[in-house]
Formats: C-alpha cells, sequence, structure tokens
C-alpha cells in the first residue's frame, strides 16, 4: 500500500540543523562560566567552605620561619571532598537560578542568548527538563565531579566538539544540538508543522 498524501503538501523533509559554530559554542561556554564563577566563589565564601583552607595556610605560617611552610595531606583530602560537594551542590542551584528559565522556556543560557545560540532537540524542537536540565546539565555535572574520572571525562566532553557533528559528550547524552537562534526559529516552526 502506498501512503496517503494529504492536499498538496509535500513530505516532510528530514531534519538538518544549522549547527551553531564551534566558536559561538565556546564563547556561550565561557560567558556562562564566568558568570557561574561570580556567583560560585561567593557563595561558597559566604557558606563558609573556604574557612578550613584560610585556617590550614595560617596554621602552616605560622611555622618557625627557618623551615617551609607544610600542610596536612589529610586536611587536603577532607577539605578537597567537602568543596566538590558544596561547590556542586551551589553551582546545580546556581544553574537553575540563572538559567533555568531561559534553558525551559527558549532552550538558551544566558551565554547562548548573548552569542545567538540555542539548544534544540535531534528533531529541531525544544528539549523537555529532563534531557535538557537532568541529562545535558545535571549528570554531566555529577559525572565530571567524580575523582580521578571527572577530569578526563571533561576533556573528553569538550574536545567531541571537533567531530563533523559539533556534538559534545552531554549533547549525545541528551540527544541535543545546538543550532544558530534564527535557524532554530525557522526549524521549531517546521517540527510543528509536521505534527
Amino acid at each position: 500500500m502506498s501512503e496517503e498524501v494529504h492536499g498538496d503538501a509535500p513530505p516532510p523533509l528530514p531534519y538538518k540543523p544549522d549547527l551553531a559554530s564551534r566558536a559561538q559554542r565556546f564563547a556561550g561556554a565561557v560567558i556562562d562560566y564566568v558568570l557561574s564563577l561570580a556567583v560560585l566563589l561567593p557563595a561558597l565564601y559566604a557558606l563558609g567552605a573556604f574557612d578550613p583552607a584560610i585556617e590550614e595556610v595560617m596554621r602552616a605560617f605560622e611555622q618557625p620561619h627557618d623551615k617551609p611552610p607544610t600542610f596536612d595531606s589529610q586536611f587536603e583530602t577532607q577539605f578537597d571532598l567537602a568543596v566538590t560537594l558544596q561547590s556542586l551542590l551551589v553551582s546545580w542551584a546556581a544553574l537553575l537560578l540563572m538559567h533555568g528559565y531561559l534553558l525551559l522556556k527558549h532552550g538558551q543560557t544566558i551565554g547562548k542568548r548573548i552569542v545567538g545560540t540555542r539548544i534544540v532537540d535531534r528533531h529541531g524542537a525544544l528539549p523537555g527538563a529532563g534531557p535538557l536540565i537532568g541529562l545535558r546539565y545535571l549528570l554531566m555535572g555529577l559525572l565530571t565531579h567524580i575523582p580521578l574520572i571527572g577530569g578526563p571525562l571533561w576533556l573528553l566532553d569538550a574536545l567531541l566538539i571537533f567531530r563533523e557533528s559539533h556534538r559534545c559528550l552531554h549533547d549525545d547524552l541528551a540527544k541535543t544540538d545546538v543550532v544558530r537562534v534564527k535557524a532554530a526559529r525557522q526549524e521549531s516552526s517546521a517540527a510543528g508543522a509536521r505534527t
């Protein structure tokens, strides 16, 4: 049996995203990173996350001046874990406060909005909250905070942008693309017309 064609409408074309350039993605990420640090560092300081480190440095420099300062390795491990957990929680809260509305409403962070890009699903539509925030940001953030594998995983995520698809690991996890805003508006209209 052949497919029935309604009216004069041509069959839908396969989705071809107008991907954001690597430079656009990098610029948007840098803007978001600077904004995050501007919120994260004062918040961690206010929560006292740096107090143990400051106390340890002060203790080390109170030692006799004829010896170099020494630090307690157990302190370093405890401090790293505490700061990692606090920074993870504060950064997630900051992400949701700073970017939550824009992400859910427009598929954009502040940086993406400034550089003219947007996150869409593999059909050109705005992704749901689960893939967009849950997989793309929260899961990836959690994975990159795992000791020993977090750093290499973060680097792999960043380097995957050099593939032809311009997709990073977080894009693969969430099944998303980052596209130019003008193109995203046209594709969203087309995606809406297809359904």
